[in-house]
């Protein structure tokens, strides 16, 4: 059996080397949302399976959300800063009304350096204020980005999640009630933003306050009239009794007089 054997020149194994590299590159690389091995997908199925849970409708994917949580990823990594606040003073809300997504109420959850949807979906539910965003009745649509890249000179991978409800012309909204709470474990940070309608109960929720405002005025108002009937009573018993001991004593005062002494003829 003859052996036959293939020479290469220093040239060629180079170009061999670096077409085996991009080979190995392509099929590894599954963007940002991959290499933090968290997908958008799975974050968005976790909070509508909590919200299911809790009898609550389940978000929509919305595309401008979506665009406004890549846009706030990306302003974390360029600007290097972990915050719902820019350093240059920028707002979560403004990535939201740069992606065209005109909100009545919009709510923001942070999270950094976790490595799986669950663990980090997790610690959300275990914050009050991230459950809250979370668990909030008045939102509709959800936007969530993972990216990874570098904060403060140390590798990174954030997750942007955003919430919000369509605008309504009858609802006044504050958009700046924020509020912020910050969780650290072996370097994990959590950061919380929503923001809050004035108007936030739905005509059940009126009608329920309603009935239970109408509930309690019976139950306070019932035994006061009840006890107030009972004293009235008692006076008026009383009152006839005084009068009957009145009318007895003045029956025996006059037997008394017709009953004197008789004088004879």
């Amino acid at each position: 059996m003859t052996k036959h054997s293939i020479k290469l020149s220093s040239k060629q194994r180079g170009t061999v080397a670096i077409f085996f590299i991009a080979i190995v590159s392509l099929c590894s690389y599954g963007g940002p949302a991959a290499a933090a091995g968290i997908e958008p997908s799975a974050v968005v199925a976790l909070a509508n399976s909590t919200r299911s849970a809790f009898g609550f409708l389940p978000l929509r994917e919305n595309a401008q959300l979506t665009k406004a949580a890549e846009a706030k990823a990306k302003d974390m990594m360029t600007q290097d800063y972990f915050a719902h606040v820019s350093p240059t003073g920028v707002e979560p809300w403004y990535f939201i009304k740069q992606a065209g997504y005109q909100y009545g109420a919009a709510g923001e959850n942070l999270a950094i350096n976790y490595t799986s949807a669950e663990e980090q979906h997790a610690a959300w539910m275990g914050s009050q204020t991230h459950r809250a965003n979370i668990l909030n009745m008045r939102y509709e649509d959800i936007g969530v980005a993972v990216l990874e890249g570098k904060i403060r000179g140390k590798e990174a991978r954030v997750t942007v999640e955003f919430f919000g409800a369509p605008h309504s012309p009858v609802v006044s909204v504050m958009e700046d009630a924020t509020s912020f709470v910050q969780e650290g474990e072996g370097g994990r940070v959590l950061e919380n933003a929503g923001g809050v309608p004035i108007q936030t109960m739905t005509p059940l929720q009126w009608l329920g306050g309603g009935a239970l405002i109408l509930l309690m005025s019976v139950l306070l108002i019932a035994p006061a009239t009840f006890f107030g009937r009972a004293i009235l009573l008692l006076r008026a018993e009383e009152d006839r009794e005084r009068q009957a001991v009145v009318f007895s004593w003045k029956n025996s005062w006059q037997e008394g007089a017709r009953g004197g002494t008789a004088r004879g003829p």
